[in-house]
């Protein structure tokens, strides 16, 4: 009997520990959710553009029949070229000035800056090209514009046959977040 009651009573413990078992089984269940996050680069998020063209300065003593001219490109549709027409410089010295603004139009938490300024001036010994201010470490935030002022200089006086100089001008500007 002692054996009975010794059967009974293991079998009664392992019935509560299989319903145990069985109710822990039935009463956790493990929920999860799984999937995948993108983000695309859009052409708006980093848009640093030319927004205005300022009017050409002559610095004093520059000759009368000079002209100059600055344009935002209208046949690039993004912006991001402008256009500089120098003519009429006759000696040395004649210097002509304009300014261009550049807009950070990118979402609200990317700032740009300008980290470079590549000058190509097909005709050094003739014109020196300026572009001031210099890049820097001033970061230019979404919404706030720079300007960058262009001068184009004779650096001498032609004698014998007109001189003429092809500028291209580089930014680089490089996003910045927090």
């Amino acid at each position: 009997m002692k054996k009975k009651k010794a059967i009974i009573a293991l079998l009664v413990i392992l019935v509560v520990i299989l319903l145990a078992i069985g109710y822990a089984a039935i009463s956790n269940q493990t929920l999860k959710v799984r999937g995948t996050a993108k983000a695309v680069v859009a052409d708006t998020n980093f848009n640093v553009v030319f927004s205005q063209v300022g009017a050409a300065t002559f610095a004093d003593g520059t000759t009368d029949t000079a002209t100059a001219s600055g344009a935002i490109d209208t046949t690039d549709a993004t912006g991001r070229t402008a256009k500089i027409e120098v003519s009429g410089f006759s000696k040395i010295g004649d210097t002509v000035t304009i300014p261009y603004t550049i807009s950070n139009n990118s979402v609200e938490d990317i700032g740009a800056q300008i980290t470079a300024i590549n000058i190509d001036n097909s005709n050094e010994d003739y014109f020196n090209v300026v572009v001031s201010p210099r890049e820097s470490s001033e970061t230019i935030s979404s919404g706030d514009t720079r300007v960058e002022n262009v001068s184009v200089v004779c650096t001498q006086t032609p004698i014998t046959e007109d001189q003429t100089a092809t500028i291209i001008i580089s930014f680089t500007a490089e996003p910045v977040t927090d």
